[in-house]
């Protein structure tokens, strides 16, 4: 059994073209093998969703010290927030660390933007 609320997420224009999960899904099957999911959820009753890739694991300079390749997609279903592909090291699991990257891609140009 499944629950439905029926509440409104957000007012869009007639123009705006809802990006679907499975849709963000297919896309980073495209990565191959070079990156596998790592997470994915969503925030704020579904207003603001993402999935997270995991790639290569490197270490920094000549310390024992693994940092993890991701690549963060991150997408709303209320009109406020585009589709956004990133690179980043930082690992989404809750709200928190998904507004950690979500403000590392206003202050970045390495990203992908598609406005749906």
């Amino acid at each position: 059994m499944s629950y439905v609320d029926l509440k409104y997420i957000g007012i869009v224009s007639p123009r705006y073209k809802v990006v679907q999960n499975r849709e963000v899904f297919r896309l980073a099957e495209q990565f191959g093998e070079a990156a596998k999911v790592e997470s994915a959820g969503s925030t704020e009753t579904g207003k603001r969703n993402y999935l997270l890739l995991r790639g290569d694991t490197f270490n920094v300079g000549s310390v024992d010290d693994p940092v993890c390749r991701y690549m963060a997609l991150f997408w709303g279903h209320d009109g406020t927030t585009s589709l956004v592909v990133l690179p980043t090291s930082i690992r989404i699991q809750c709200k928190n660390t998904l507004e950690m990257v979500t403000s590392q891609s206003e202050r970045t140009s390495n990203k992908i933007v598609i406005k749906h």
